[in-house]
């Protein structure tokens, strides 16, 4: 009797070890109190460059209010992940000087009306010149964005939002080569900056000047930005702030 009591208790104890192989077997199929989960059955958000953007979701849509297409324009790049932050002017300035130093192309150029915002400019070399280039594209910068990345203007005439700092658009990525694939890559605060000072380059290069003035109006930078063109009340508080750095002042020998 005691042997078959024995013979009995070894049984069950194997019976149960056989299910506890058999529930950890099916715990490893089917998944437990917490599945694994198979990454590619899942859908995911497609990336950015891959959405339709927010440029051609307003347009069809249809023109309404410039209100209403910042509005939408804050929710749909929210949407697909736009870096939105609100800078000062002192941490644009840094961002800016960054990017500007003396072997930047910019401080070799000798725009012809450059005498307009910068008196002193022919003076200096290319350190002094690169603090007036700074100091022209970080005030650009709070015009164009009030210093916000994520900050997004729906240009009418041209059918396409202007974002980030320095307002730009995606539809330019062909000219300019930023390396833009999306709208949201524009509110990189640092890319934007850097694509900007990109553009300012080639076109004072190009036409010889930073432009803007009478009968230059769409020469120059002053093509891309329009506060940069008369009679914008932007483009004198822009002529003021440059004039007012150390590097800028005329020589006194001609005052």
């Amino acid at each position: 009797m005691y042997g078959s009591a024995s013979l009995s208790a070894r049984l069950r104890s194997r019976l149960l070890q056989a299910i506890g192989v058999f529930g950890a077997l099916a715990c490893l199929i089917e998944g437990c109190a917490n599945p694994r989960i198979i990454e590619s059955a899942v859908p995911t958000a497609p990336p950015a460059e891959a959405r339709q953007s927010c440029t051609a979701q307003w347009h069809a849509r249809g023109h309404t209010t410039q209100a209403q297409a910042q509005a939408f324009a804050r929710k749909c790049l929210h949407a697909q992940g736009a870096l939105e932050k609100q800078f000062d002017n002192k941490t644009v300035t840094r961002k800016v000087t960054a990017l500007i130093d003396a072997d930047q192309p910019l401080t070799a150029l000798e725009p012809s009306d450059v005498g307009i915002f910068c008196p002193g400019y022919m003076l200096q070399g290319r350190q002094g010149r690169a603090v007036f280039w700074r100091t022209l594209i970080a005030n650009l910068a709070g015009a164009e964005s009030v210093n916000n990345s994520a900050a997004a203007f729906w240009e009418a005439d041209q059918d396409q939002y202007s974002i980030g700092l320095l307002q730009l658009s995606l539809a330019d990525e062909g000219r300019y080569r930023c390396g833009f694939k999306s709208e949201v890559d524009i509110t990189d605060p640092d890319r934007n900056l850097a694509c900007g000072i990109k553009v300012v380059t080639m076109l004072v290069r190009a036409d010889g000047m930073i432009g803007g003035g009478a009968g230059h109006e769409m020469k120059g930078a002053g093509a891309y930005w329009e506060n940069l063109r008369q009679p914008s009340e932007v483009r004198n508080r822009l002529i003021n702030a440059t004039k007012a750095v150390a590097e800028c002042k005329p020589d006194p020998r001609n005052a």
